[in-house]
């Protein structure tokens, strides 16, 4: 018996992780997770300073500021002097970490963390 399981323990290991929940990302685990680290989406790149600056790439650069207020992640985009707050979510999806960003109108971008 103790050597059936040990055998299925390491049977389960050497598959590849299962994709975790998502779950929200809050307060100081938005900080943790994003500063010094590049979020790969679908056609883009942002990378976020610990200064506050952001620098998000489309095809072309686009230097912004970003900070945590609360619970929401918020940014700011030269010449506009407003900030938009975005909720975050988070789920793992093997080595990977993967962020949303959820706007004020629902709209959902999505992202691996690489750092």
């Amino acid at each position: 018996m103790r050597l059936t399981a040990l055998a299925a323990g390491l049977v389960l290991a050497a598959l590849p992780a299962a994709a975790s929940e998502e779950r929200p990302l809050l307060g100081p685990g938005i900080a943790e997770v994003l500063t010094g680290a590049e979020v790969i989406g679908e056609d883009t790149r942002q990378r976020f300073y610990e200064s506050g600056r952001t620098l998000y790439n489309d095809g072309r650069d686009s230097w912004g500021y970003w900070r945590v207020e609360g619970d929401k992640y918020c940014s700011q985009w030269p010449p506009s002097e407003s900030w938009t707050c975005y909720d975050m979510r988070a789920w793992e999806e093997g080595a990977r970490v993967w962020v949303a960003w959820i706007g004020p109108n629902g709209t959902r971008y999505d992202g691996y963390v690489e750092r």
